[in-house]
C-alpha cells in the first residue's frame, strides 16, 4: 500500500465550476509523463475527507464517554451500558486516512504503469473546508488553485443549464465566495495559484509555470486554441447573458457575505 505521507499528487481545484480546471487537466494530460484524473475521482476523495473530518469532530465530542468506557472494558468491567465502546480517536481517524489511501492506490498504480508518474485529480467547485484534512493526509501534495470572475463562471454555467432560477445562481455565487474565503486562510506549502483571465492571456507563461510546478514536460500549448465545455460535444457553447433577476440575486448573495 502506498504511504500517503510519501506521495505527491497534483490536486487541481477551484471554488466554482466553469473556472478552468478542465483546461488545466487537459494541459497536464497532454504531457507524456502526466495523468490528472477528473471530477469523479475528486468527488470521491473529497467525500472521504469531509466524512473523516465530520466523524473526527463527533468522536472528539464523545471522548468523555468513549475513553472511560473503553478503559472500563479493558479492565474487565462489562456490568454497565457499553455501547459507546470504540477505538481511540487516533485509531479511528487513521482508518479513514488508510481507506482513502487504499482507494487512491489504484489511481497511483495505473498512472505509474502508464509511464505517467506525475498524477493527481481535479475538482471544480471544491469544498475548501475539506482541504485542511487532505493537506494533513497528503503533506507532499501539490495544489493548483484557479479562480475566475464569479459572474463569468455563472454565465458559462447558465449556458450549460447548471442552474434554472435566479436563487440557484445566487447560491452558487455565495458558495464560491465562501470557498474563496476559506481557502484564503489556508497555508499550503506547495501551492500554485492561477487566475483564469491571466492564464488565457499568456499561454506560454501558463505552460511554463505548470511544467515548473508539477514536473510535467511537453505540455501542448495548442490546447488553448481548442475550447471544450461539454462531454462529447465538439461544439463549444458560449457563455449566456445573465438576466437582471440573476444578476441581482448574485449581487445580493455576494454583498451579504
Amino acid at each position: 500500500m502506498i504511504d500517503p505521507a510519501e506521495i505527491s499528487p497534483v490536486i487541481v481545484l477551484s471554488p466554482l465550476q466553469r473556472s478552468g480546471t478542465t483546461l488545466i487537466q487537459r494541459l497536464l494530460c497532454s504531457a507524456p509523463n502526466s495523468l490528472i484524473y477528473g471530477d469523479t475521482v475528486g468527488q470521491e476523495v473529497e467525500f472521504f475527507a469531509k466524512y473523516g473530518m465530520a466523524r473526527g469532530q463527533m468522536i472528539g465530542f464523545q471522548q468523555s464517554q468513549i475513553a472511560p468506557t473503553r478503559q472500563a472494558v479493558l479492565n474487565g468491567d462489562v456490568s454497565d451500558f457499553i455501547t459507546p465502546l470504540a477505538p481511540t480517536m487516533e485509531t479511528y481517524l487513521a482508518g479513514f486516512r488508510a481507506a482513502t489511501s487504499a482507494w487512491l492506490e489504484g489511481c497511483h498504480r495505473e498512472a505509474v504503469e502508464a509511464n505517467r508518474p506525475i498524477w493527481g485529480w481535479k475538482l471544480a467547485g471544491a469544498d475548501a473546508t475539506a482541504i485542511p484534512t487532505l493537506a494533513e493526509w497528503f503533506p507532499k501534495a501539490r495544489w493548483i488553485w484557479i479562480e475566475r470572475d464569479i459572474a463569468d463562471c455563472l454565465r458559462s454555467a447558465k449556458a450549460a443549464n447548471m442552474f434554472s432560477t435566479a436563487a440557484e445562481a445566487g447560491m452558487m455565487a455565495r458558495q464560491a465566495q465562501f470557498n474563496q474565503q476559506v481557502f484564503a486562510t489556508l497555508r499550503l506549502e506547495n501551492l500554485l495559484s492561477l487566475d483564469f483571465t491571466a492564464m488565457i492571456a499568456n499561454p506560454a507563461d501558463t505552460v511554463a509555470r505548470l511544467e515548473k510546478f508539477t514536473g510535467a514536460s511537453g505540455i501542448d500549448s495548442a490546447l488553448f486554441n481548442r475550447r471544450v465545455n461539454d462531454l462529447g460535444n465538439p461544439n463549444w457553447v458560449p457563455p449566456a447573458e445573465l438576466s437582471e433577476e440573476e444578476t441581482a440575486a448574485i449581487n445580493l448573495y455576494l454583498t451579504a457575505a
